[in-house]
């Protein structure tokens, strides 16, 4: 993998996020989640944070894999 890996597993990671963001906000609008109950929206926040978690969890650990795979091609 190359620099150009590292921006592309980059460039994945900001745009999983902002699927992840663009699903849970038209979920929680068309839903009718503005007029539920706090602990339905109390839910359905961590649920959102959840995903977020995961989406970022995965596309840093991806980061870290193309950053390793890039130094040691580097080494001589």
């Amino acid at each position: 993998m190359s620099d150009s890996d590292v921006k592309g597993e980059v460039i994945r990671l900001v745009v999983g996020i902002l699927v992840v963001d663009a699903l849970a906000i038209g979920a929680y609008f068309l839903g009718g989640f503005t007029s539920a109950s706090g602990r339905t929206r109390l839910v359905f926040v961590a649920g959102w944070t959840l995903a977020s978690l995961v989406v970022v969890l995965v596309g840093l650990n991806r980061i870290r894999e193309a950053r390793t795979e890039s130094m040691r091609r580097r080494r001589p």
